[in-house]
């Protein structure tokens, strides 16, 4: 599910790249400046004191679209939370 009033399009894109298909350890990111804006702001509001959830999963169209077109998913995982290792 788009979030409301934005165009796919400007969702953040992250394409991983590297030597090879089965070595993709290059992350590149983040899509248009729409897109930066976004996940930016997404991360500072992740971050805040007061924040309660431990995991920010932005997943493709069949998810909860949460990024751009043919991009890769990303999970974003705050310290104490499911699946953090200290």
């Amino acid at each position: 599910m788009v979030p409301s009033g934005i165009d796919p399009r400007h969702l953040p894109r992250f394409a991983l790249t590297g030597l090879s298909d089965r070595a993709r350890d290059t992350l590149c990111g983040f899509g248009s400046d729409h897109g930066a804006v976004h996940l930016a702001g997404l991360l500072l509001d992740f971050s805040r004191a007061a924040q309660i959830e431990t995991v920010l999963a932005l997943e493709a169209e069949p998810g909860y679209r949460g990024v751009a077109p043919a991009s890769a998913e990303a999970t974003f995982l705050l310290p104490g939370g499911f699946g953090w290792v200290a």
